[in-house]
């Protein structure tokens, strides 16, 4: 049977239990953990993953806890090729993770509860009107909410965003 999430009304008490034949009568299958992963925590382990990248500074010269010229920074600082990839591969990461923050806030179910769209409508709604980074960290949930509501309005009278390129928001 299927179940659409949406549905659910108690999802604290929906249970699922999966049938599974085992050849043998005896037999013990392995215990199966479903852990869910909140932003925080993929953020948290991508940064740990990338710390190298993340703490990249590039090419600046530094000193060692003795005072002396740290020689690796001077070899760095002549390193422009690899200093220009670092760098750009740190603002990539950085883009990546604002854009999984506004995945996990600007999310088809709270759009739909504030909007009320229908599932074609919502999809080209949350591509047109995007928010940006900004918009989204920086504002409260009150004003957050009252921007896609806004939104929504100008979408269904058929006015566009100023800026439709999602690259550039």
């Amino acid at each position: 049977m299927l179940f659409p999430v949406s549905t659910i009304k108690y999802p604290a008490g929906f249970d699922i239990a999966l049938q599974v034949r085992v050849q043998d009568r005896y037999q013990t299958l392995k215990e199966v953990v479903v852990i869910g992963k909140s932003y925080r925590q993929d953020s948290l382990e991508n940064r740990e993953r990338y710390r190298k990248i993340f703490e990249f500074e590039g090419g600046g010269l530094q000193t060692t806890s003795a005072g002396n010229l740290d020689p690796n920074s001077l070899i760095n600082a002549f390193r422009f090729r690899r200093n220009k990839v670092m760098r750009s591969f740190q603002n990539r990461l950085v883009l990546e993770e604002q854009q999984k923050f506004i995945d996990s806030r600007f999310t088809k179910g709270l759009v739909r509860q504030i909007t009320g769209l229908n599932e074609r409508d919502l999809e080209r709604f949350m591509t047109l009107w995007r928010p940006t980074y900004e918009m989204v960290a920086f504002n409260d949930e009150y004003q957050f909410h009252k921007y896609i509501l806004d939104a929504s309005r100008y979408f269904k009278t058929g006015v566009m965003p100023r800026n439709t390129s999602p690259e550039t928001r």
